[in-house]
This record gives structure tokens, sequence and C-alpha cells, in this order.
């Protein structure tokens, strides 16, 4: 049998009662699965954020939809791969995972499309039907950034809440309805250090229209960040 030593500590905090503090504990192990991997983390977040973008390109309203399925089931294959470099088997998507784990991803994938209608809602508020219209098929549209930021920023709460969902399916074998029971019952546990990183994914996100860049560079490490996350509270 061989021994793999992991970067993160898989002692489980005290959940109930999580301070402030965790979140600064969660980024720095982050930051230290982040630096075994910086360049190939960094190009394959940056194509995760590409492609969806191309594949909105497609004639409405199916580019559009499939791009907000596409995402998540994108980001949903960084989390094997974390959990190998976490546990010094390098930069590899293989895992035990298997179609029945995959199918449920799928199925849950369809919550970005969910999720989409949330931010054209809020969209279509701020900055009007036509303009969200043209700006969505790639117009350019004269409209004040920070509109377009707080459009972004609506439903990063709520990716907060379900961040676990897609680890407990995929590494821990949960049914789907089990996961999201978990996962929003232990974000609200941990609500206090999950509330900085949430700040913290709000800003970014919000920079999104000034620039990509904040968000290309914090990707990576929120994404690692996260699964530090995962793996100190349910392993």
């Amino acid at each position: 049998m061989t021994t793999t030593t992991s970067t993160v500590n898989t002692l489980k905090l005290d959940s109930t009662n999580a301070p402030f503090s965790d979140a600064a504990l969660w980024l720095k192990e982050g930051w230290g699965l982040f630096k075994k991997a910086p360049f190939k983390l960094f190009l394959l977040m940056t194509l995760f954020a590409i492609l969806p973008g191309l594949v909105q390109l497609l004639p409405a309203p199916i580019g559009l939809t499939l791009s907000k399925w596409l995402a998540p089931m994108l980001m949903a294959t960084v989390w094997p791969l974390l959990f190998n470099l976490n546990s010094n088997q390098g930069f590899s998507f293989r895992h035990n995972t298997t179609w029945a784990k995959w199918g449920r991803v799928a199925v849950w994938s369809v919550v970005g499309i969910l999720l989409a209608l949330v931010q054209l809602a809020v969209g279509s508020t701020l900055i009007g039907s036509e303009q969200l219209s043209a700006l969505l098929s790639g117009q350019f549209v004269d409209v004040e950034r920070w509109r377009v930021g707080v459009m972004f920023v609506s439903i990063v709460p709520i990716n907060m809440l379900l961040i676990f969902v897609v680890p407990l399916l995929l590494l821990s074998n949960s049914s789907l309805s089990a996961a999201v029971k978990e996962s929003l019952a232990t974000a609200l546990r941990v609500i206090k250090p999950l509330s900085v990183l949430c700040l913290i994914n709000m800003l970014v996100t919000f920079a999104a229209p000034y620039s990509l860049l904040p968000m290309l560079l914090m990707g990576p490490v929120l994404a690692c960040t996260f699964f530090c996350a995962y793996n100190r509270l349910f392993k």
C-alpha cells in the first residue's frame, strides 16, 4: 500500500462554531495547494473561462443556455484534479468517478441555467431588457460597468451556499439531494469564514467588467481554497 502525504490537514474543524479566522487558514492552505502547479492551474482555469464564452456566441437561446450549463460542468472537473494534486498524485483528472456520478453532476449543472436567469432578472432591472439583450448578443452597449458588475455579483452568495455540492457528488459519492442538503447545512454552520471567502469572490467578480485579470489570477487560488475547506469539513 502506498501512503501519500496530503497538503491539507484533514482534521475536521469545529464546524458548529467556525470563527472568521478559519478563512485565513483555508486561504493559506489553498495558496499552498495552488503553488504545486500554478501555471497549469492558471492556464486551465483561463481555458474554462473562455470556452463557455465561445459557446455563448452560438445563436440564441441555444448558445446562452448551453454555455451556462457547460461552465459548471467544466469547473466540476477541477475537483478530482485538485484531489490528485493535494494527494501528490500529480496534475491528473483521473479519479474513481463513475458515469453515474458525472450524470448527477450533469443534472446539477442545470442550476447554472437557473442562476443565469437570476442574473438576467437583475440585469434587466439595472440595465434594461433591450440593452441587456444587445449586451448578451455581443454588441457594444454603453452601460455603466458597475451595473454589469452588480449583475455578475448577484449570484455569488447562492454559489457559496452550494459550493460543496459537486465535490460531495464526485468525491464523496453522495446522492444529489443529500449533496444539496449537506452543502447548505455545512455552509450555514461555517457561515463566518465562508462569508469572508464570499466577499473576496464578490470583489473579484465585481471587477470583471473593468478587468478580467483579477478573476483570472484569483480564480485558481479560490478554487484551491474551496477544495481545502471541503477537505477539512468533510474528510
